[in-house]
C-alpha cells in the first residue's frame, strides 16, 4: 500500500504499518493540524500530523538507505526505525503544540513522553498491534524510547528519530515552509541526509554539508516568529490552552480525554461546555483577546528576563500575577493571560561535523551558524492578553507589570 505525498510522491507502507495507521489514535492524527492554529495566518497551511508522520517515516527510510549504501550495518534496524518514525507523534493532542502547553502542565509529560507512554501501555491499541505482529516486549520498549531519542543499544537509532538534525525536523521544516509559502526550499533535506555518516554508533556529518546546515539554521531562526511562534498563532494557542485548563480543573473532562481528541472535536466540546470556557473558545478564531502589552528582549534588563523565565515555570506565581493584572484593569482573571515563552535556541548549532578526522560542532566551524544561534534569544517576546485594555498609558501599565515580578 502507498500514500501519495505532496513532497515525496509515493510513500510505501508495509502490512504492520498499515495496521498501525488503522488504529484510532493514528487515525486521529489526520484531524490534528501540524502547526495548530497556523491557518489563522496562512490559510493554505492545513497539513496534518498524519501527513507529517508519514513524511517522517519516508525521511527515516531515506536515511537508512543512505547509510546502507555507505556499507554501514543497519539493515536489521530498518523496521524498528520506520516504526519509531511513524509513531513519533502519537502523543500529540489537538492543535498540536497549542494543547501541549496545558498537557505538559497537567501531566508533567512532553508529547514525546506521552507518545512513549502510549506505545508502552499494554491496554493501548498500538501496543496490541505491535505485540500481535510478533515484536517482543524489549523491541516495543525500544520503539517507545526512540521517540525520546534514546537508544542504549545503538544510539544512532534514537538520533535518527529525535535529535539535533533528525527525520522529524528534516520533514517538518520543508513541509511547513511549503504549505505556508514562506521562503520554501531553504532546507535541502536530501543534501543533508546524503552527508550522514556513523562514527562510534553516533550520527555525524561530512564537512561538505556545512552550507546546507547553515541554511537549515537560518530557516529555524526565520521561521520562529513567521511560522512556529507567529504572534497570532501564539495568542490563539494560549487561549485554547486556557480554555482546556479551566475545563480540566472544573472536572468537565480529563487531560487524557483531551489528548485523544481531534481539532474539530476539542473546539466542539469546549463550545458546548458553557460559561468562561465557551467565551474563551469563541476568541480562538473570532474576536481574539487584545494584546495589551508586548515586551521584547532588547527592552529588558537580562536579570528581569531571567526572573520572568522563573515565573513561567512557577504555576502559582504566574497565576498570582495574572490575577493582579486582571484586578488592575478590571478584567476576568480567566481571560487574562501572561504568555512567557522559553528562550528560543537552535539545537542544530551543535551538530557534529567531521573535519580532518576530528569531530567538531557546527557552531565552532561556521561563523554563519554561530552568529545566528547567538542572536536567536533576541527573538524572545513576552505578551499579555486580555479582554480589556488598561485605561492608563502603556508606559504606566508596563511599570505596574514589572512591579509584580
Amino acid at each position: 500500500m502507498y500514500f501519495q505525498d505532496v513532497i515525496y510522491g509515493k510513500i510505501q507502507v508495509n502490512e504492520l504499518e498499515q495496521k498501525l495507521l488503522g488504529t484510532r489514535i493514528m487515525r486521529s492524527l489526520s484531524g490534528k493540524m501540524d502547526i495548530g492554529n497556523i491557518n489563522l495566518v496562512y490559510p493554505g497551511a492545513r497539513h496534518t500530523r498524519l501527513e507529517h508522520s508519514l513524511g517522517t517515516l519516508y525521511v527515516a527510510n531515506r536515511i537508512c538507505d543512505t547509510l546502507l549504501k555507505k556499507d554501514y550495518k543497519i539493515g536489521e534496524e530498518v523496521e524498528i526505525i520506520r516504526l519509531s518514525a511513524l509513531l513519533h507523534d502519537v502523543g500529540h493532542g489537538p492543535f498540536s503544540h497549542g494543547s501541549e502547553i496545558i498537557l505538559q502542565e497537567k501531566t508533567g509529560l512532553t508529547h514525546e513522553e506521552m507518545g512513549k507512554r502510549i506505545v508502552m501501555d499494554e491496554k493501548s491499541e498500538i501496543n496490541e498491534v505491535l505485540r500481535d505482529s510478533g515484536l517482543s516486549k524489549n523491541l516495543i520498549s525500544e520503539i517507545a524510547n526512540n521517540i525520546l531519542g534514546v537508544n542504549k543499544r545503538r544510539p544512532l537509532i534514537g538520533e535518527i528519530i529525535h535529535w539535533m538534525v533528525d527525520a522529524d525536523k528534516l520533514d517538518y521544516l520543508p513541509r511547513d515552509s511549503l504549505s505556508t509559502g514562506f521562503l520554501p526550499h531553504l532546507v535541502q533535506s536530501s543534501r543533508i541526509i546524503d552527508s550522514m555518516r556513523i562514527l562510534d554508533e553516533h550520527i555525524v556529518f561530512e564537512k561538505s554539508v556545512i552550507p546546507y546546515l547553515d541554511s537549515m539554521v537560518f530557516a529555524e531562526a526565520i521561521y520562529y516568529k513567521n511560522i512556529h511562534h507567529h504572534p497570532t498563532v501564539r495568542k490563539a494557542d494560549q487561549t485554547l490552552s486556557r480554555a482546556i485548563k479551566i475545563a480540566v480543573e472544573k472536572g468537565v473532562t480529563t487531560i487524557f480525554e483531551i489528548q485523544k481528541m481531534t481539532d474539530e472535536q476539542i473546539i466542539s466540546f469546549l463550545k458546548k461546555a458553557g460559561g468562561t470556557i465557551t467565551r474563551l473558545t469563541s476568541k480562538i478564531h473570532n474576536k481574539p483577546l487584545d494584546t495589551i502589552l508586548t515586551m521584547k528582549w532588547e527592552e529588558l534588563d537580562k536579570d528581569i528576563v531571567k526572573q520572568l523565565l522563573k515565573v513561567a515555570k512557577d504555576k502559582q506565581e504566574k497565576e498570582n500575577i495574572e490575577e493582579s493584572i486582571a484586578e488592575h484593569i478590571n478584567s476576568d482573571p480567566n481571560l487574562t493571560i501572561l504568555d512567557i515563552p522559553e528562550l528560543p535556541r537552535i539545537q542544530e548549532a551543535n551538530t557534529p561535523i567531521m573535519l580532518n578526522d576530528e569531530k567538531k560542532s557546527l557552531r565552532d566551524i561556521s561563523s554563519i551558524t554561530r552568529a545566528i544561534s547567538e542572536n536567536q534569544p533576541t527573538q524572545w517576546t513576552l505578551h499579555i492578553y486580555s479582554e480589556k485594555a488598561p485605561k492608563e498609558s502603556l508606559e504606566s501599565f508596563r511599570k505596574f507589570f514589572l512591579s509584580q515580578i
